[in-house]
């Protein structure tokens, strides 16, 4: 007898099993890890998920930050949210300790101490005092005491302000109260800040009492935590470094109860927790007033040197101003970096305007660029990206890249807009 028909009967039973394996054979429940700590390196055990749920005690979320590092060959890398401070993390009278800091009981190094303060508190300031050779910071901390009944109490003190970090730390531009009222006010670019004092181009120094607005930059994170990751133990970053913030993500931890095990936790990936999303921009927000632009991510400002209120800012889309008030989209395609020469050029990444950002033209050409240093440096180029833009005009435009592993170079005169020239190595 033939088996044709026979098989023809008993394929679709088999094509209606596997499309629905719950009629057949029950399938396994996964396994799902745990952990005796969320820092553990390695899984203590697994159990099902169903288990796990049914003795669950607590759920926590753990953030982690994708960030980039300067040095190009460690590439982006996920880090614990902890290690890295953002801008936002911090008021103008606040502070957050770097390093574990004793609160003195008088600006002087001399004093005795009262108290311990751990690494990563936030301190309320009360008062900056001091002078330019050693300043110190009036602060309160405010510790948790459990027992019996929880409780509150505040510590005073002095620290030194070289082991905190502050708002102003992440500030690009500032402006100070005594030029606020000022019809000449304007932003004054940040290089650095040394204790209580801002240090401006030219080695100008300012107080920090006397800052009245500032811009910082959302993208930007400093270490407070060298040990940035669990998974990782050997990467280890200096603290006080800073980062590039790429991505922002959180992680569900969940703590059960197991009888054989006690207490353990594990991650759960079918409860995922959503992450803030950015403010969608209006494209009807044509011209803003400088107060209306502070409100949105800065992500890149560019002043022009012989005239800090001809700016560029690149803040969800690319504003132009010219007062230092008053600031007008662009139409350009909104990437950085961002430059304005002596001579009224802007540059916008790979696009360049002489007219005042009323029309925008591309500059440069990859495959221009990628046979110059294919040429110049002997090996064909794998990757390439702009850096900076370190000068702009009508007549010459020098630029900044980063290839592979090293930084590069190179510059094109008007009338030979076709030849780049690498003019460092």
């Amino acid at each position: 007898m033939s088996l044709v028909p026979q098989l023809m009967l008993i394929l679709p039973v088999f094509a209606v099993l596997l499309a629905n394996p719950a009629q057949g054979t029950p399938a396994a429940s996964p396994q799902v890890l745990f952990y005796r700590t969320p820092q553990s390196l390695f899984a203590s055990g697994q159990r099902t998920r169903q288990e796990l749920l049914a003795r669950r005690v607590q759920q926590a979320p753990e953030g982690r930050v994708l960030i980039q590092w300067p040095e190009p060959h460690i590439g982006p890398v996920w880090v614990r949210q902890a290690a890295v401070t953002v801008d936002h993390d911090l008021q103008m009278n606040t502070a957050k300790t770097v390093a574990p800091v004793n609160l003195r009981q008088a600006p002087d190094w001399h004093a005795p101490a009262s108290f311990l303060v751990p690494r990563g508190a936030v301190l309320q300031i009360r008062k900056w005092c001091g002078d330019r050779a050693m300043t110190w910071v009036e602060v309160d901390y405010q510790t948790a005491t459990h027992g019996s009944t929880s409780h509150s109490s505040v510590e005073h003190g002095f620290v030194d302000s070289s082991s905190l970090l502050l708002r102003v730390d992440f500030a690009s531009f500032v402006r100070f109260k005594e030029d606020k009222g000022h019809p000449d006010a304007t932003w004054r670019a940040v290089r650095h800040r040394e204790g209580t004092f801002l240090i401006l181009d030219h080695d100008e120094r300012r107080s920090l009492t006397q800052v009245a607005d500032m811009m910082t930059r959302p993208d930007l994170g400093i270490i407070v935590d060298s040990r940035v990751s669990d998974e990782k133990p050997a990467l280890a970053l200096p603290v006080l470094s800073h980062v590039h913030i790429l991505q922002n993500s959180l992680t569900q931890w969940n703590r059960s109860l197991l009888p054989d095990h006690g207490e353990v936790y594990w991650r759960d990936t079918n409860e995922p927790i959503p992450t803030p999303q950015s403010r969608r921009f209006d494209a009807t927000e044509a011209l803003l007033k400088t107060d209306e632009l502070l409100q949105k991510q800065i992500q890149e400002i560019a002043l022009q040197p012989a005239h800090p209120k001809h700016g560029l800012v690149l803040a969800e889309a690319v504003y132009h101003t010219t007062d230092g008030e008053n600031w007008q989209r662009l139409n350009v395609e909104p990437k950085g970096p961002l430059a304005l020469g002596a001579d009224g050029t802007l540059a916008v990444g790979e696009s360049v305007s002489h007219d005042g950002g009323r029309t925008f033209q591309r500059y440069i050409r990859w495959d221009e660029v990628s046979a110059i240093l294919t040429e110049e440096l002997g090996h064909p180029i794998e990757t390439v990206s702009l850096r900076a833009i370190e000068s702009i005009s009508a007549k010459r435009v020098q630029l900044k890249l980063t290839v592979g592993h090293m930084s590069v170079r190179l510059a094109k005169k008007k009338g030979d807009l076709e030849t780049w020239e690498m003019i460092k190595r």
